[in-house]
C-alpha cells in the first residue's frame, strides 16, 4: 500500500499559477475571437477572407499565456520529483553515501577501503598489461 505524499507549498503555488495562467489564456482566446468577429462584421467582411490574420492575432494574444502555464506546471512537477528524491531514505533505508549512524556524513572507513582496494587492483592490471623490454626478450 502506498502512502500519500505530502505536497509542499511551493508545488501548490506552481500548480495554482499554471491554472490561473491557463484560465487567462482561455479568456484571451475568447476575447480575441469576439474582437475579430466584431471587427470583420463592422466592415462587412467575413472571417474566412482574413482567417490567417485572425489566427495570427489570436495566437499572438494568448499563446504566451499557455507557454507560461506549461512552465509553471513543469516547475511544479520538477519540485515534486525533487521532494521525492529528498524524501528517499528518510524512513527505513539510509540514503546512499550516509553512515549507519545516519548523521549525513559519508562513512570514511568504508569508502577508503573500497577506493584503496580498487586502486590496488587497477595497478596490478596495469602492471600485467605493460610488458617491459626484458620480458619481451624472454
Amino acid at each position: 500500500m502506498q502512502e500519500k505524499r505530502k505536497i509542499c507549498r511551493f508545488e501548490w503555488i506552481m500548480y495554482i499559477a499554471a491554472i490561473v495562467t491557463l484560465a487567462v489564456g482561455i479568456f484571451l482566446i475568447i476575447s480575441a475571437i469576439t474582437y475579430i468577429s466584431s471587427y470583420y462584421s463592422s466592415y462587412g467582411m467575413s472571417m474566412s477572407s482574413g482567417w490567417k490574420d485572425a489566427v495570427q492575432y489570436v495566437l499572438s494574444n494568448s499563446g504566451s499565456w499557455f507557454v507560461y502555464a506549461l512552465i509553471f506546471f513543469t516547475a511544479g512537477r520538477i519540485i515534486a520529483r525533487l521532494e521525492a528524491v529528498k524524501a528517499f531514505g528518510t524512513k527505513d533505508t539510509p540514503a546512499a553515501g550516509k553512515s549507519k549512524a545516519g548523521k549525513g556524513k559519508p562513512d570514511k572507513a568504508a569508502s577508503s577501503k573500497d577506493s584503496s582496494s580498487e586502486e590496488a587492483e587497477a595497478e596490478e592490471k596495469a602492471d600485467k598489461a605493460v610488458e617491459t623490454p626484458e620480458q619481451k626478450q624472454d
